[in-house]
């Protein structure tokens, strides 16, 4: 669109306008959708939101400046006069004519605006009108109205008419016709802020936990048939398109009426949360229906829900009853715990750079580990390598600067192959470590030479100095160089080294170094210690790779570090980790320790197992050999600074915003959420490192970017997975005591459950927590039995039920 239609000047009056961009289906191939951007940055924004509104003018600039595929939308608000009618899929491919009844309406509104839709297939009619109550779908006819909260994407394509012209009194016709009138009645209801509840109605008493009650649902076998469709609970929640598309025939070019999957998923919600419309609301977008819709249509999520209640209502006050059908839970039936540690995103090879994935698959089939194992700390280690010779800016104006240096952990139990996947994925930067070793030897035996040498010449010189007067003999000596410092091996990885001594090496290397610990347990107990307090100061700031420490010793004097820049990498089992995890939910140990390690992976463990005995893959070896050496042959000066191009700026801040606005709510822990407030940091990085992997050297471009922000996914539930392991600790115990409840006795007490010494129940405390768990869900009960002294506290002991 050039500039604004003749048919649409009417709307040019209103700042109304924004910009979209027409994005392949990924639930529908082959149709489009309309994603609305910001017009400044190209980014995806909310038009709604009247701060991304222009002019057209400004609008129709923008539109072409950002190029293919981009196009120019309306939003219609209570402000303006206007409606569209939206007709989808009335063209006949084949007698190449509009269906009937479109014609027919276009006729009704002789003179409105007229326009094809960017389907081809489709019709909007704009004109104006005074308010009036109406619905929005009219499913016989592929028919919609909207006047209010939705942006229309214009193409001027034979655009007729004028949007300006009055159609109040046909309007209100045709809506008696095809839209049923929303009575002012159920208008005053959904407006009246009453009926939003927080809390549950009465009668219902569910499990209060939502992993808990969503695991219930699930299970559920009369899902069903209770609300008269094919569509299970489940297959809501899980967006099962060949089931939904059944339950649910699609009105228009899509898989299945989403709006009906919505209204039946918020209708199975309010009977399992008692019509707790706020924890309704929570649960429906954690779900897979979740859409772009219920946050572009500002209340359409609200009324849908509104309309599951007063349904809800109507269904009870047709049987004369008083109350709402919602679950109850039997007070002594046991209840299904809910899963213990979250699910998490199985590792695709496609994560990874092409030059890597051979390597990587190859070291982790004959390993028989976990593939996430070799490519974290592979990745981790070619951080190092490049460490402060290069940086990347991910704002274009702004000072943010991040460096490469990764800090991974791999996490499993023992057993999982954590330490041969190490020495794996290890074996390319530990082969520059040797090189590097041999390379300093010959320069320590030329420089033994060199000063022997040098030491019979002084003193020669000496000799002579002392024939000369005073003044002579000192500029004689002033000429001698006898000062060569001692060559200092170059080096790569560092396993255990005080504060101060791996302070003097990261001087004698300033490009970074990269820590390597088999068994992180042994580090990061120094971490949470005391005596590890200034330790665990320095690690911090080497972090971020472009800090400087300075640290004060009486033997050493004052020491200061101009380039902190560490890399980390080590296993660790999940036990061990559980303590610093728990220090930093708790704030005891709060100083963002635990978030720091970015790259931490936790996968499920191997199911099965097979013998493996093939030679190593020597091409892939030899392409990562030669990636590694040319990264490490890169200039060791001040880094250099790259930035993102123009396609990957748009991907990445669209990410990034995206990313923050998600994870800036009061719905997660704290520690999580600071957690996952710095993976843009991360992702940036792995960003430029997959660029420099694959060669470049200017811009990271898209692929690189699109490759990186694909781990933020991946990463974020590991992340997940790796805090529930706190949060969700007493329902990981109480799994376990109730899968070994036969190696336990009918009565027993929590000193005999700690006695087993089972994984993760090795404290009173912990197993405590687990016990008066299966307390709660039914598989016990508890007895309290006095102290026959009469004196002291009751013991405790537990029986199955």
């Amino acid at each position: 669109m050039e500039t604004l239609p003749e048919a649409f000047k009417a709307l040019s009056p209103y700042k109304q306008f924004v910009i979209y961009r027409l994005e392949d289906n990924p639930k529908n191939p082959g149709k489009k959708i309309k994603r609305p951007l910001d017009y400044r940055t190209g980014a995806v924004a909310n038009p709604l939101d009247p701060k991304n509104w222009a002019d057209a003018e400004t609008a129709i600039a923008a539109a072409k400046r950002f190029g293919k595929d981009h196009g120019v939308g309306f939003v219609l608000t209570k402000e303006d006069p206007f409606f569209c009618i939206d007709i989808d899929n009335c063209f006949d491919t084949t007698t190449n004519k509009w269906f009937d009844f479109s014609q027919q309406i276009i006729h009704q509104f002789a003179g409105a605006a007229v326009e094809v839709s960017s389907s081809g297939k489709g019709l909007h009619i704009i004109g104006s009108s005074t308010p009036l109550q109406h619905t929005c779908k009219n499913g016989t006819f592929n028919i919609e109205l909207y006047t209010e909260d939705r942006f229309i994407a214009l193409t001027g394509w034979h655009a007729t008419g004028d949007a300006g012209r009055d159609f109040t009194a046909i309007l209100s016709t045709f809506i008696d016709e095809h839209f049923k009138k929303t009575s002012i009645a159920n208008t005053t209801t959904l407006n009246n802020a009453n009926w939003w509840s927080t809390k549950p109605v009465e009668e219902w008493n569910g499990p209060t936990d939502d992993d808990e009650l969503i695991n219930l649902a699930l299970k559920s076998i009369s899902g069903k048939k209770a609300f008269g469709n094919g569509a299970s609970f489940a297959d809501l929640w899980n967006d099962n398109e060949e089931v939904l598309s059944v339950a649910y025939p699609p009105q228009k070019d899509d898989v299945y009426d989403r709006s009906s999957a919505d209204m039946a998923l918020a209708q199975h919600l309010g009977f399992w949360t008692g019509y707790n419309a706020k924890r309704m609301e929570l649960l429906m977008r954690q779900s897979a229906l979740a859409r772009e819709k219920w946050d572009t249509h500002r209340t359409y999520l609200k009324r849908t829900i509104h309309t599951a209640y007063m349904n809800a209502r109507e269904n009870a006050a047709s049987k004369n009853e008083s109350i709402l059908c919602v679950y109850k839970q039997s007070p002594d039936k046991p209840i299904a715990l809910p899963e213990g540690l979250p699910d998490v995103m199985r590792f695709n090879h496609d994560l990874l750079p092409a030059s890597l994935k051979n390597y990587v698959c190859d070291a982790a089939e004959r390993t028989q580990c976990p593939i996430d194992f070799i490519a974290i700390a592979l990745i981790t280690s070619i951080s190092a390598i490049v460490g402060r010779k290069y940086s990347i800016y991910p704002k274009q104006q702004d000072d943010w600067e991040v460096i490469p240096n990764q800090w991974g952990c791999i996490i499993g139990r023992p057993s999982t192959m954590k330490s041969p996947a190490l020495k794996q994925a290890l074996r390319p930067i530990k082969k520059l470590e040797l090189i590097a070793q041999e390379a300093h030897k010959k320069e320590l035996k030329l420089y033994k030479a060199t000063k022997s040498v040098d030491e019979m010449n002084y003193k020669k010189v000496k000799e002579q100095a002392a024939k000369l007067d005073k003044e002579k003999a000192i500029q004689l000596m002033l000429s001698v160089d006898d000062d060569k410092e001692e060559p200092v091996s170059k080096r790569y990885i560092v396993n255990d080294a005080t504060v101060e001594k791996l302070g003097e090496l990261l001087n004698q290397n300033p490009n970074g170094l990269l820590l390597v610990r088999d068994e992180l347990g042994g580090w990061l107990s120094l971490m949470q210690s005391e005596e590890g307090a200034i330790t665990r100061a320095f690690y911090l700031e080497c972090f971020d790779g472009n800090n400087s420490f300075t640290y004060d010793r009486i033997g050493r004097g004052t020491v200061k570090i101009e380039s902190c820049c560490l890399s980390l990498i080590g296993g660790i089992q999940p036990s061990k980790i559980a303590s610093l995890v728990r220090g930093a939910l708790d704030g005891t140990i709060d100083d963002g320790l635990i978030q720091r390690l970015q790259l931490a992976v936790w996968p499920d463990d191997h199911d099965s197992w097979i013998l493996i005995d093939r030679k190593p893959d020597t091409d892939a070896q030899k392409r990562v050999d030669a990636i590694i050496d040319t990264l490490d042959s890169l200039p060791n000066h001040a880094p250099n600074e790259l930035r993102f191009d123009t396609d990957s700026q748009i991907l990445f801040n669209t990410w990034y915003t995206n990313h923050m606005k998600k994870y800036l709510n009061d719905e997660i822990h704290p520690a999580l959420q600071s957690h996952l407030m710095k993976m843009p940091q991360t992702i940036a990085g792995l960003a430029l490192l997959f660029e420099l992997i694959e060669g470049g050297r200017d811009q990271v471009k898209s692929q690189a970017t699109t490759r990186a922000i694909s781990w933020a996914e991946y990463l974020i539930t590991h992340a997940k997975r790796l805090y529930a392991s706190v949060t969700r600790g007493p329902y990981i115990g109480a799994r376990l005591i109730l899968q070994r409840r036969n190696k336990l006795p009918n009565t027993f007490t929590p000193r005999q459950v700690v006695q087993k010494g089972w994984m993760g129940l090795n404290t009173t405390e912990i197993v405590n927590e687990a016990l008066t768990t299966l307390v709660d869900y039914n598989y016990l009960r508890l007895e309290e039995i006095k102290n026959l002294s009469g004196n002291g506290r009751p013991s405790q002991q537990y029986t199955w039920k």
